[in-house]
């Protein structure tokens, strides 16, 4: 496994080997991941990127999509000696589609919470679901269960379409906003690929809500996860689970890494909280709902723009979007794969945000972002680190 330490390529590896293969894998030796204790306590070995990796006792090579066929050492030599090769999404298709009982949860916010939700309710109700998603389910510490029954759940990731490859049983539709606008060229391009989602199921198999849980959450805040709760629970109320389960379960679900997640303990005189919002409806939503719990106290947050092509055609939107801050500090856009640079960077979104708020900054490098935050910062007070790259880093 090609990129085997992102979020979404440890839970395949896990559940992979779980389910007999004998899995190895390969990335980059010089940074650290959270993935990396998960991989250990699973017995996968991880070496770095070479091509001497690639054996003919190899009889499948899964890549991450932020590496390429034709520049990757691992993937060229594969390709030389005939090996079998599969993107990520390619192989999470084929699995999730070998199951009976397929759940998919997709959209453009959500996806991860609500998929461990749905997988979550399902355990606690003895469904002993095989679970996918993009993020550490805090209640299992690791992102994805390696089950026994007929029942799959898995996070469906949109870039690229990619979720048209599966074939759901159940389909559950979180909230949808226009994303992704290096690939899908148009809002009506975005929506249409949900659309065709939806037409391949009968209404009764398709749940989209945007109506709000009526008990209040134990672990999580925030009218977003009010919602995301809502829609697990109907999606486990189709299925046949008692609704005391569902109930019992969401109050005992303790959310999902980078969800709002504390580093802290909720009421220390200075409360850090990393977020991976990256979008502007996102970021509303996570900074309203810090306002709400501390409404009396100094926000700063700390924003790593991600992408290029979405901090250009947001722009004005990102603008707009910090208005429950009381201080923001951009940082250098994280690059990926799919974008090395682009015309609207960290600097002008910076000056747009202050166009619309008195107290704007812009940082570098983390280290200085960390002491512009600290010198911004009143006790108590609550610092946010938010953004999809490696802004929590700040929290090092």
């Amino acid at each position: 496994m090609v990129g085997i330490k992102g979020q979404g390529m440890t839970a395949l590896a896990e559940i992979l080997k779980a389910r007999g293969a004998d899995v190895t894998g390969s990335d980059t030796m010089t940074e650290s991941f959270t993935t990396d204790a998960v991989l250990k306590a699973a017995r996968i070995p991880v070496r770095p990127f070479a091509r001497l990796n690639i054996t003919k006792k190899i009889n499948t090579v899964i890549y991450s999509t932020a590496y390429r066929l034709n520049t990757h050492p691992e993937l060229k030599e594969a390709t030389k000696k005939g090996i079998f090769v599969q993107s990520y999404a390619e192989a999470l298709a084929e699995l999730f589609n070998s199951f009976p009982q397929r759940i998919l949860v997709t959209g453009t916010h959500g996806k991860s919470t609500t998929s461990a939700m749905v997988g979550y309710i399902l355990e606690q109700a003895g469904y002993d679901p095989t679970v996918i998603i993009g993020a550490e389910a805090l209640n299992w510490k690791r992102n994805s269960r390696a089950g026994k029954s007929d029942w799959i759940v898995a996070e469906g990731d949109e870039y690229q379409a990619k979720i048209l490859m599966m074939r759901p049983t159940l389909l559950v539709l979180t909230s949808i906003d226009y994303d992704h606008p290096d690939f899908f060229k148009t809002k009506k391009d975005y929506e249409a690929m949900f659309k065709t989602m939806r037409r391949r199921l009968p209404a009764s198999r398709v749940v989209s809500t945007n109506s709000y849980y009526g008990k209040k959450l134990r672990y999580l805040f925030g009218s977003h996860n009010q919602q995301n709760a809502e829609r697990a629970a109907r999606a486990a109320a189709t299925i046949g689970v008692r609704k005391s389960i569902i109930d019992s379960s969401l109050q005992s679900f303790r959310g999902v890494g980078r969800r709002l997640e504390y580093h802290s303990d909720p009421k220390a005189k200075t409360v850090l909280l990393d977020d991976y919002a990256h979008h502007p409806v996102e970021i509303r939503a996570a900074l309203d709902a810090v306002r709400k719990r501390y409404p009396r106290r100094r926000i700063v947050v700390v924003f790593q723009p991600h992408t290029f092509s979405r901090t250009k055609t947001f722009l004005n939107d990102f603008a707009i979007s910090f208005t429950d801050a009381d201080a923001v500090i951009i940082l250098e856009t994280f690059s990926s794969a799919r974008e090395k640079r682009g015309p609207v960077g960290a600097k002008e979104l910076r000056d747009k945000i202050a166009r619309h708020h008195p107290r704007a900054f812009y940082a570098a490098t983390h280290r200085k972002a960390a002491r512009l935050a600290l010198r911004n910062l009143s006790s108590p007070g609550v610092f946010l680190a938010m953004g999809a790259g490696d802004v929590n880093r700040i929290f090092l």
